[in-house]
């Protein structure tokens, strides 16, 4: 009990001295609760003034839920001259939804912090001729044979993410809003697999044992990084009171697959747009 009273007296401690230096604009009833300071309970100076930070901290809040449409591709930046010819590529269109809480701040109200967090998956199937590209795939008696293949491959993507997103917002008009910064990813569900196919394999290295391919599969996904970070630049174009058309764009800054994996010598980011509505609270 004495830990808990030097713990309670720290916090009102820390409430009290602090008010001064509070950039919070407090209503009137701050003032009427200074005049009546006297006439209350230790605990209820602390209750009181808790209350009313928390309504100053409240000021300024705007909350929204978005919903919508995840499309883009994973590809390395630039492309390397082991990929000779990007023969198709299918985007996948995958369902978000997302969460925000939007604080402006105090000395300019069109300015503020949005902090996010957001179900969302990103795909593709993209087919490429390629040359001398560093591929690890099943030999067909169940090993695995890895070295330079020649011919022509197809890469399938899923992966599902938990994102929090941390933007600066900018209420351009009254319809318009922008916002941009970083987001952080968590992988939740993974797929990063595909066939070679038409083609052939020198083991090891360009000069080494040939090996004819006429289809053999991949499978890098337990290869991929756990997180993921990039930014994000979006706008909000308010159609209704509590309604807008939302559109976003996401590029990620770290390769896709962990540190240490080797086969694919380049990194690979994930570049996704997204477009929705959001209900403005």
């Amino acid at each position: 009990m004495n830990a808990l009273k030097y713990i309670i007296f720290c916090i009102a401690l820390c409430f009290v001295s602090n008010t001064q230096a509070q950039n919070f604009e407090y209503t009137d009833s701050v003032t009427e609760f200074e005049k009546n300071e006297g006439d209350k309970t230790f605990m209820g100076h602390i209750l009181e003034r808790t209350a009313y930070t928390f309504k100053a901290l409240g000021r300024g809040v705007e909350y929204s839920l978005r919903a919508g449409y995840e499309i883009g591709g994973t590809s390395p930046m630039p492309l390397p001259a082991e990929i000779r010819k990007i023969e198709s590529f299918k985007p996948k269109m995958h369902f978000y939804i997302e969460g925000n809480v939007n604080k402006t701040f105090k000395r300019n109200r069109n300015w503020g912090l949005l902090l996010g967090i957001r179900l969302e998956q990103k795909g593709m199937e993209t087919q490429a001729q390629v040359k001398n590209y560093n591929m690890r795939m099943d030999g067909g008696d169940g090993t695995m044979v890895e070295g330079a293949f020649t011919g022509h491959v197809i890469t399938k993507v899923n992966n599902s993410y938990l994102s929090i997103p941390l933007l600066v917002t900018c209420k351009v008009t009254d319809r318009w809003k922008l916002r941009l910064g970083p987001y952080y990813s968590h992988l939740l569900g993974k797929d990063f697999s595909g066939k070679a196919m038409d083609g052939y394999l020198r083991e090891g290295d360009p000069t080494g044992d040939y090996v004819a391919v006429s289809t053999a599969d991949y499978d890098f996904s337990n290869d991929l990084r756990k997180w993921n970070i990039g930014v994000q630049f979006g706008a909000d174009w308010k159609v209704l009171k509590h309604l807008a058309v939302a559109l976003d764009l996401q590029w990620g800054l770290n390769d896709i697959f962990k540190k240490d994996f080797e086969v694919i010598k380049f990194d690979m980011y994930p570049i996704y747009g997204t477009i929705g509505i959001a209900y403005l609270f």
